[in-house]
């Protein structure tokens, strides 16, 4: 009685396919090199902005590690080394940026056939070395996606701006606004250093008594002690503003 699997398992459905590369795809580098199309087992690739297909570009491969690097019309969309002495069979894949692009899953056995390849590059053609549209995942590049800075590397990830030195950041309704007033005691701190601008000490109380409710202390001369104060200004009968001192009887 003959049986049908239905459901294959996952390897054995791709047994007869190229998967996860294209069944038109000869894997057959410009140095003559043939990768054989079990050597990546599965794939996911998301580089950010890919709108189109992506293919395997070339293989770096030197005395202690593997480099896959895979482009796109643009160019190198993303990369991702392992190591030859200890196979990860899970290649995590970046982008310029350093931000995560994909994932490969490597046959550890048929990789370390590649250590009889030529150090060096092995450069391949879209059509010899591209993925099927399944591996492929559309990522848009929307928002802020990475700062990057003169004369370092790009910034991505979680980063933190801080404004110092007369720099200061304010988050508006189009981004992020940066005003740069620059720091007119600059050259004082700079002669004598930051000891000199320490935080200022407030008077609290004065033998135990609050300030008023303004956050002022009042002081006044006399015989008698009164919450009021000495000055008086009052309009007279005629309409005119006067300023003076009360008497003494007036403060108690």
């Amino acid at each position: 009685m003959s049986t049908r699997v239905v459901y294959p398992e996952f390897r054995d459905e791709h047994t007869l396919a190229r998967y996860p590369f294209a069944d038109d795809a000869s894997l057959v580098a410009d140095t003559g090199r043939v990768l054989t199309p079990d050597v990546v087992l599965d794939a996911m690739l998301y580089p950010a902005g890919n709108g189109g297909p992506l293919w395997l570009s070339r293989i770096e491969i030197d005395r202690l590690r593997i480099t896959w690097v895979i482009a796109n019309a643009a160019g190198d969309a993303c990369s991702g080394t392992c190591d030859i002495a200890d196979l990860d069979p899970t290649v995590d894949l970046l982008d310029a940026l350093g931000r995560p692009a994909g994932i490969l899953l490597l046959n550890p056995d048929v990789v370390a056939g590649l250590q009889v390849w030529d150090a060096g590059a092995h450069t391949f053609s879209e059509d010899s070395g591209a993925f099927v549209a399944s591996c492929v995942a559309v990522a848009p590049a929307v928002g802020v996606r990475g700062i990057a800075a003169q004369d370092q590397q790009p910034l991505s990830g979680d980063i933190w701006i801080i404004g110092e030195d007369g720099v200061q950041f304010s988050i508006v309704p189009t981004g992020i606004r940066v005003d740069i007033v620059g720091d007119p005691l600059f050259r004082r701190r700079a002669c004598a250093g930051n000891e000199v601008f320490v935080a200022p000490e407030f008077l609290r109380t004065i033998n135990g008594i609050p300030p008023t409710y303004w956050g002022g202390f009042q002081l006044q001369a006399g015989r008698v002690l009164s919450p009021r104060p000495a000055l008086r200004i009052y309009v007279d009968e005629s309409g005119a503003v006067v300023i003076g001192l009360a008497a003494a009887e007036e403060q108690t």
